[in-house]
């Protein structure tokens, strides 16, 4: 016996148990654990699934630290080159109310954190927030997922989040 979906739209994944194969389809707005992708939303704006290979072909950005007691290099996409491309501006129009809005990052565990919208502008500061994928030039270590939220302001690490899903820029009520 053969069960599948007829209608399935990204990426299919065949089973075999028992005898049955069944086709898994992932939910819409969910990836498939093999293609690490991240979620991008701006208000008024569609939002913009953004995968492994297109963060590879944005412009690299580096952030040297100290982690695990250690010097290290994360590498990745600028936060703020995502949000761009989802349509967020920044420059001249963030000013004024504007400032009330925030960047929330998701992981798939469920931890969430914070950015103020002018932590990830050049025009307002020198600090850098990647969203890395790599680390030392290679892959990320497996405690952190695929992907993950690199500050270089951050002396504590608490707002790095690992395994990250989906950034969101927020207005502030």
């Amino acid at each position: 016996m053969r069960l599948h979906a007829s209608i399935c739209s990204g990426k299919r994944r065949t089973i075999a148990a028992l005898g049955l194969f069944l086709v898994l389809c992932p939910r819409p707005g969910t990836v498939a654990q093999s293609s690490p992708a991240v979620l991008v939303s701006v208000e008024g704006h569609p939002p913009l699934t953004v995968t492994l290979d297109d963060l590879k072909r944005l412009p690299l950005h580096a952030v040297e630290t100290e982690d695990v007691q250690e010097q290290t290099r994360y590498e990745g996409a600028l936060v703020s080159d995502l949000l761009k491309q989802a349509g967020m501006t920044f420059g001249q129009t963030l000013r004024g109310e504007r400032l009330q809005d925030y960047l929330l990052v998701e992981a798939g565990d469920g931890f969430r954190a914070v950015y103020a919208l002018p932590e990830l502008d050049a025009q307002f500061t020198d600090d850098v927030t990647i969203l890395a994928y790599q680390r030392a030039g290679g892959p990320l270590p497996e405690r952190d997922g695929a992907l993950r939220i690199v500050h270089s302001g951050d002396q504590r690490h608490a707002r790095w989040v690992r395994g990250v899903t989906a950034l969101t820029v927020v207005r502030a009520k």
